[in-house]
């Protein structure tokens, strides 16, 4: 489940915002035990395989979910894999464009499936 451009994500993030690495962590291990959490990303076209967008609050800004941290993951269904491929402040970045998460994949995910 790792990818190395999602690691630097959540580095960066994690300088500003500390509890957001145990807000990560918590997520991954509920994905592990089989909880999908998030909202399906549509429009991408990825032949079968989905993104999907979960939403978490950030306690170091006195945020709810809707101030709080994006994640944003690819499903590959044929395995049944999670790869993380962003995370990102909400209060600092907008949604990000389908054409971005495309190349996310590409670059981030492509050379692991």
């Amino acid at each position: 489940m790792e990818v190395e451009g999602f690691e630097k994500d959540l580095i960066k993030i994690a300088r500003k915002y500390p509890s957001s690495i145990d807000l990560v962590a918590s997520l991954f291990e509920r994905f592990e035990e089989g909880n999908i959490e998030g909202n399906d990303i549509r429009g991408l076209k990825l032949k079968g395989d989905k993104v999907f967008k979960t939403r978490l609050e950030n306690p170091d800004a006195n945020k709810g979910k809707s101030g709080g941290f994006r994640v944003i993951w690819y499903l590959v269904t044929s395995d049944n894999e999670i790869y993380p491929l962003t995370i990102y402040s909400k209060n600092e970045q907008d949604d990000i464009p389908n054409r971005e998460i495309i190349s996310l994949i590409s670059k981030r995910v492509s050379n692991l499936v």
